[in-house]
């Protein structure tokens, strides 16, 4: 948005199962390329090209921001401006507009945040970035990040052993071009691909045996930001210390990197300045979140939400309850997992609770979904209710929340007044709305996990078991 309103939507080590490079392709792989039809090559076809039309223009307008806009990356960029121009890494950010641009916010309306809300160590991936300027910075950390995002897919496919014909091609590529979460992550210059690349190769390293690299990327992926730091349940579940240690070694090496780069004041900035500053935001409606869900419901009420009751024993007793039992049965899945595909489907599980237990998961968190989504998919081939449900909840995670909140959310709650189609200036959610507009993509999180527990060894073919390292990868 332009400088009028920035925005900010903001096992026990186990040895890998044994197969080589040169197994043939599984029953299972066989079947989904021998059940590809014509019509369904067709009707691909058709969806990518419709997807082509109408989403193409906005994919290409969220690369680089207009001139007068700033976005999320513009926190990492400025922080580093702020670190060459010796000034404290956490200046507020209205401050560094000033400094950096040479500009002001138009308005005092808008959501904005006051200070740069990322760690430490996010603004230490943007530092080659920091010599161009803001617009060409974001535009150059988005190229990185799509490149990061091919990379994820291409490894994610050659470890399910999907083939990467015209038709899944047409199929991702139709996908991605709908993607609203991908579509806001390079908006706002998320580092979302940045951290959905290291979980990609945390679960990749795992199939692989190799725990200590699983452990690390998931440990970078958490300096990051905080909350991928949960993905460490499934090592723990499994009792896989090799990844645990790893994880605290390599954490603690980057966490070292930061503080030599910008100082131990930029901890103590982010701990004592702008962690305090996240609680004001986690019953937006654009947070799908366990957390949001509950005090949209029970906490006190805000300008845009009225609850159904307003009790802080409630509240709490609720949160900790779904809490506990998210991670419940993220922990008994992940310790019950005995072939890879358990396995497999047991880290889904864990991605998916990590994105319900985050305080704040904004519709452009769904883009680290994507190990959950193929995982689904691959297990739950053609048939049954699993594969209904999952493309149902990739159709709720993939399309704008705004679609639906217009048609739910189109009353003024409040002052009766009716708003325009796409208005949603002075519109109130009252409860129902909080449990419908404002929850169906967390119920499609849910939904994801209820598919992958419902997978069973018995009824559905296994996958292919991994191959080791190679030279070609």
């Amino acid at each position: 948005m332009t400088l009028g309103t920035p925005s900010s939507t903001e096992q026990a080590g186990h040895v890998p199962e044994a197969d080589s490079t040169q197994q043939a392709p599984s029953v299972a792989t066989q079947q989904i390329h021998a059940a590809r039809s014509p019509g369904e090559r067709f009707f691909w076809l058709l969806a990518f090209l419709i997807a082509a039309f109408l989403f193409t223009p906005g994919m290409k307008s969220a690369m680089q921001p207009p001139e007068g806009a700033i976005f999320d990356f513009f926190k990492e960029w400025a922080a580093v401006r702020n670190w060459q121009s010796e000034m404290p890494l956490y200046t507020p950010q209205r401050a560094a507009i000033r400094k950096h641009l040479g500009l002001d916010l138009a308005s005092e309306d808008g959501f904005f945040d006051p200070y740069n809300t990322h760690p430490p160590t996010a603004n230490l991936f943007a530092v080659p970035f920091g010599g161009m300027s803001y617009r060409n910075a974001h535009l150059a950390w988005n190229l990185t990040s799509l490149i990061l995002l091919g990379v994820s897919l291409v490894w994610i496919a050659r470890e399910l052993h999907v083939p990467l014909d015209g038709t899944v091609l047409l199929a991702a590529a139709t996908l991605l071009l709908a993607s609203d979460p991908l579509k806001q992550s390079l908006i706002q210059g998320q580092p979302n691909l940045l951290m959905g690349f290291l979980i990609v190769a945390a679960w990749r390293a795992d199939r692989r045996g190799h725990s200590w690299l699983s452990g690390a990327c998931l440990a970078t992926a958490a300096t990051i930001k905080l909350y991928p730091a949960y993905l460490f349940l499934y090592a723990l579940a499994r009792r896989d210390w090799k990844a645990i240690v790893g994880g605290a070694v390599a954490g603690l090496s980057i966490t070292a990197v930061t503080v030599g780069v910008f100082g131990v004041d930029a901890y103590r900035d982010y701990a004592q300045t702008v962690l305090p500053e996240l609680r004001n935001v986690t019953n937006n409606w654009g947070n799908s979140s366990l957390l949001a869900f509950w005090e949209r419901l029970l906490g006190a009420p805000v300008k845009t939400v009225r609850p159904a009751v307003t009790s802080p024993h409630a509240l709490k007793a609720c949160l900790w309850m779904s809490w506990l039992a998210v991670t419940t049965f993220a922990g008994w899945r992940s310790l019950r997992a005995e072939s890879r595909s358990d396995k497999d489907a047991a880290f889904a599980v864990v991605v998916l609770a990590m994105l319900l237990m985050s305080p704040t998961t904004w519709h452009h968190y769904f883009v680290l979904a994507a190990i959950p989504v193929c995982v689904a998919l691959k297990l739950s081939h053609r048939a049954g209710w699993q594969h209904s449900a999952t493309w149902l909840s990739i159709i709720a995670l993939t399309l704008t929340p705004r679609l639906i909140w217009t048609l739910l959310i189109r009353q003024d709650s409040l002052s009766g007044q009716t708003n325009g189609f796409w208005e949603r200036a002075g519109s109130v959610a009252v409860p129902w709305q909080s449990l419908t507009a404002l929850s169906y993509q967390m119920y499609a999180l849910l939904l994801l996990m209820a598919v992958l527990w419902r997978y069973s060894r018995q009824n559905l073919p296994a996958s292919p078991q991994p191959s080791g390292e190679t030279g070609s990868e």
